[in-house]
């Protein structure tokens, strides 16, 4: 959430930012109706859905642009009609860097995408009670449905991780990420699983009782 209010403002604070991507968009692909991204409602949850569609719909776009602002190429005429000339400070160049670390990072990837359709299932109900205009009998009816959408959800939940993981791979693969382990700690000496023969390597050779 934090990373997607922080993408918005990187644009939406600088006019000079929002219209180079706004011509990365048009090059690439000019039958997109979206050019700005939205921001997160704190209040009004239906913004939320509308927040994430956006970015997921341009999320290859705002990694392409980010990496033009860092490394600029220059020689591309798409991105430079008419010799345009898009110079950019260090700091933007800084953020510019920083958040396009994390829109390629599988991690944030996953967690995006996990988010987004979580968010899904509440669409018919926020939308009832949030939208232009207030249908709370429309809502309630909508709330059973809800309900046990999540809870199919969760009785087949390693169904829906895969789901979410094959999405979150094509989306990586799509940016020029790469899918992420974690970090293994090579001191755990404690965890029930850890194998027998990798704590006697590391006890010197001596097995631990």
């Amino acid at each position: 959430m934090d990373s997607c209010h922080e993408l918005f403002r990187f644009f939406d604070n600088s006019p000079k930012r929002q219209k180079f991507l706004t011509t990365v968009i048009d090059a690439l692909s000019p039958e997109k109706t979206k050019r700005k991204l939205k921001d997160l409602c704190k209040t009004r949850w239906f913004e939320r859905h509308s927040t994430f569609e956006t970015i997921f719909d341009l999320y290859e776009y705002i990694v392409i642009t980010l990496n033009e602002i860092c490394v600029p190429t220059n020689d591309d005429v798409r991105f430079y009609p008419n010799n345009e000339d898009w110079s950019w400070d260090a700091k933007t160049k800084t953020m510019a860097n920083r958040l396009r670390h994390s829109m390629i990072s599988f991690g944030h990837i996953f967690s995006f995408v996990c988010a987004k359709e979580m968010l899904e299932p509440m669409r018919p109900l926020v939308t009832a009670l949030q939208g232009r205009l207030v249908e709370v009998y429309f809502g309630f009816q909508k709330i059973e449905e809800i309900i046990k959408c999540y809870t199919e959800i969760r009785n087949a939940i390693d169904a829906w991780f895969q789901r979410m993981y094959q999405k979150a791979l094509s989306l990586s693969e799509l940016v020029g990420g790469s899918e992420e382990r974690p970090r293994v700690c090579s001191g755990q000496r404690n965890r029930e699983n850890y194998p027998a023969e990798s704590a006697a390597e590391m006890n010197g050779g001596n097995t631990i009782p």
